[in-house]
C-alpha cells in the first residue's frame, strides 16, 4: 500500500516539486514496481518538452536506465540474497 502511495506521489511531484524530489520517489518507488521510473520519465519529457527546440528525451532515457537498474538489482536480491 504505502508503494502505490509513493508510485502516485512520484507521478504528481512533477507538477509540485524540482526533479531532485521526484527523483528521489520515482527511485523509491521503483523498488517494487521497476516501470514507474520509465512512466515518470515520459511523463517528465511530455511535461516540459519546449515546442519548435531540439527534443532529447533525457527523461525517458534516465527512466529506461533506472528501469533496468531496477530489474536487475531485484534478480539479485531475489536469487541470491533473499525473496523480495
Amino acid at each position: 500500500m504505502i508503494y502505490i502511495t509513493f508510485f502516485v506521489t512520484a507521478i504528481l511531484s512533477s507538477f509540485i516539486f524540482p526533479w531532485q524530489y521526484t527523483a528521489m520517489l520515482t527511485i523509491i518507488a521503483s523498488w517494487r514496481y521497476p516501470l514507474a521510473a520509465l512512466a515518470v520519465g515520459i511523463e517528465f519529457d511530455i511535461l516540459y518538452m519546449i515546442p519548435y527546440g531540439r527534443f532529447f528525451p533525457i527523461g525517458t532515457i534516465t527512466g529506461g536506465i533506472t528501469t533496468t537498474g531496477m530489474f536487475f538489482i531485484k534478480y539479485v536480491i531475489k536469487r541470491y540474497v533473499r525473496n523480495v
